[in-house]
């Protein structure tokens, strides 16, 4: 809740770096991303970062993991319902309806996408784009298509924003941050409808952008996770207002 100098000093009296630095309207803050080069425990740095008054809060950048497997089998299963969602448009076609999928990056040339996807963002565009199949896979299922696949609102706008990749070397850039990001890039899209097909750790900015989302009637949709009813809750999907999928058998 500061200009600039502040970070700056809280980076050089902790010994932290500043990785970036961003203004999230959805939240009327500052989310700052710093990283501690000497190892120090996460938990002690954020004691240290809480007990200052320009700052609002801190929490660790959690990692979050995309469910499903989005492989041609999805997308053949789907298919083989196709008389029943055939049935479902005709009752709503998902016309004028703008819908944001954060996930992985998206296959834009795919020929069931094409005129469907209106707006795009990237909150890892300093990383190559390495994984598009589980976002074409979601995007697919949501909206588009031709002659041979229509998804289940094939009118829909399709907003779509990658926050999940892996490197080459298998390290994955799936954060709270990235994840943040476009959650407020999907808010300043004015988006009826954002799909979240990722679970992971209750984290406190993306509960309350959830929560502001919420209170201004946009629908949220995330996985569960498919680990049966023994498994931990799974957020967002384990937040109260968030429509929560699963899969109940094969």
């Amino acid at each position: 809740n500061a200009d600039g100098g502040v970070v700056a000093r809280l980076a050089s009296e902790y010994g932290l770096t500043v990785r970036s630095q961003k203004a999230l309207s959805l939240l009327g803050s500052i989310l700052v991303k710093f990283g501690i080069p000497d190892g120090r425990p996460v938990a002690v740095v954020r004691a240290q970062l809480l007990a200052e008054q320009d700052v609002l809060g801190a929490e660790p950048n959690h990692i979050y993991e995309l469910n499903g497997d989005a492989n041609k089998a999805v997308i053949k299963r789907f298919s083989q319902t196709a008389a029943e969602i055939n049935k479902a448009h005709k009752l709503a076609s998902g016309r004028a309806v703008k819908v944001a999928v954060i996930d992985s990056g998206v296959d834009e040339d795919h020929p069931a996408l094409l005129g469907a996807i209106r707006g795009k963002f990237d909150a890892l565009d300093k990383a190559p784009v390495n994984e598009t199949a589980h976002g074409t896979a979601v995007a697919l299922l949501i909206g588009g298509g031709d002659d041979s696949f229509k998804g289940a609102a094939p009118e829909a706008e399709l907003y779509v924003a990658r926050a999940f990749d892996t490197t080459k070397e298998g390290a994955h850039l799936n954060s709270a941050e990235a994840i943040l990001s476009s959650l407020d890039w999907a808010f300043q899209q004015n988006v009826d409808i954002i799909n979240m097909s990722f679970a992971g750790p209750e984290n406190r900015y993306i509960r309350d952008s959830i929560t502001n989302l919420l209170s201004l009637d946009v629908v949220l949709v995330a996985a569960a996770g498919n680990n049966g009813k023994k498994a931990p809750f799974a957020f967002p999907a384990a937040q109260p207002g968030v429509f929560a999928v699963t899969a109940t058998d094969a």
